[in-house]
């Protein structure tokens, strides 16, 4: 019975130990579940936690990202400096300002921004930029080649109507220069035919000059000859002009001074000057040059010689001297026609021919002796020649001596 009880003891406490190592099998295999089950979860929690941390990692580096390129675009840092470096004052007072521009943006104007969406909005703004930027240049970038063909073709055209233009001012300068050449040949061939025009004036005012000469001569030599008739017959007939007035006495000075038989009884004055002559075998009168009278005396006169004494044919006695101004006893009477020079005046004329005894009269008569021609008025285009003037034609008629100023000048001299 014990042996029984004792087996069935000995039983009881296998099944005992059985329950209990069963018990602790499965208490073991809910254990080791529950560990593996725990180290999963370890596992996955882990790897959730690697996970966060790098997706926070990850999200940090893309804000920071951000907060870099937002600095840089607003010019708070550059490339080469961490975003550690920015000034955050300068970046405070950016975003400050950025939130409230961008809030109305966002939502409202009393829309609250926070940081993340003003970044985000700026970082979207930026790139947006961005791409329009590199819209812009890739357009600007065709507008360039496009204005290089343009450009090409502009400079080619340019070229071509450069050259084009300066075909035609070449042309144009050619033009000028054949137009410059004729008009120049023109000018010469004018000058040439005013030249001879000019020439041929010359020529015609010398022979008018020529022929006013002769006209004069003539008229002079018919005035000459009719002088010795009277005039209208109540004047008796008077001495040649050419007629000799006195001789040489007697020669002193070294053959400068004369002694002239003509004194102060013949109305002779100092002053008058008279031609000295000399008369050949042939009877011919030769002219030696002129005699001025420097005293006076009753019937004796002492003039010296104008010019040099010439020792190979000096001044001797015997030569004669006549003045046609100057007649022994007589009183001239002369009448001046036309204008005279400021050296040679109607009061000089007037006052020298006093000296020689003469006189001027006002007014041109009968009783006038000599007509003495000056010039015509210069003044006055339409002023007649001399001898086309009454006063020449009265004097002609009565056949009274007419003469040049050129022919009474050497006679006035002192």
């Amino acid at each position: 019975m014990n042996d029984v009880l004792r087996t069935r003891s000995q039983a009881g406490n296998a099944m005992v130990w059985a329950i209990v190592f069963a018990i602790l099998f499965l208490a073991s295999g809910f254990v080791a579940y529950a560990l593996s089950s725990d180290i999963a979860r370890a596992n996955d929690a882990e790897v959730a936690a690697k996970a966060a941390l790098q997706a926070e990692k990850d999200a940090r580096t893309s804000d920071l990202e951000a907060k870099l390129e937002i600095s840089r675009a607003t010019g708070f840092r550059d490339d080469a400096n961490d975003f550690s470096d920015t000034s955050v004052e300068a970046i405070n007072t950016f975003i400050a300002s950025a939130k409230t521009e961008l809030g109305p943006a966002l939502g409202g104007p009393d829309t609250k921004v926070t940081l993340d969406k003003a970044a985000a909005e700026l970082l979207k703004r930026v790139r947006t930029l961005k791409t329009a930027l590199a819209q812009a240049e890739a357009d600007v970038k065709a507008a360039n080649d496009r204005a290089g063909l343009s450009s090409s073709s502009v400079n080619d055209t340019e070229a071509r109507y450069k050259q084009e233009v300066a075909d035609l001012t070449q042309q144009l300068q050619d033009e000028q220069d054949r137009a410059a050449a004729q008009a120049q040949a023109d000018q010469d061939r004018i000058d040439e035919l005013l030249a001879k025009n000019s020439a041929e004036e010359d020529r015609r005012r010398v022979a008018e000059d020529e022929r006013d000469s002769q006209a004069v001569a003539a008229a002079k030599s018919k005035a000459t000859d009719a002088a010795l008739l009277s005039s209208l017959g109540a004047k008796v007939a008077v001495v040649e002009p050419e007629a000799i007035d006195g001789k040489v006495l007697e020669v002193s000075g070294n053959g400068s001074m004369a002694f002239l038989d003509i004194g102060g009884r013949d109305g002779l004055k100092r002053g008058t000057r008279f031609e000295l002559l000399r008369r050949g075998l042939d009877g011919k009168l030769t002219a030696r040059g002129f005699l001025t009278v420097e005293t006076v005396e009753s019937d004796l006169a002492m003039a010296s010689l104008d010019g040099d004494v010439n020792v190979f044919d000096p001044m001797l006695p015997g030569d004669l001297v006549r003045n046609p101004h100057f007649d022994r006893g007589e009183n001239k009477r002369y009448f001046l026609l036309g204008e005279f020079p400021l050296t040679t005046s109607r009061e000089f004329i007037g006052q020298r021919l006093d000296d020689l005894g003469a006189s001027v009269d006002d007014t041109l008569s009968v009783g006038t002796d000599v007509l003495v021609l000056g010039s015509k008025n210069l003044s006055d285009e339409f002023a007649p020649e001399l001898t086309e003037t009454e006063e020449y034609a009265f004097a002609t008629k009565v056949g009274m001596r007419i003469m040049r100023l050129a022919d009474l000048k050497p006679f006035l001299r002192y």
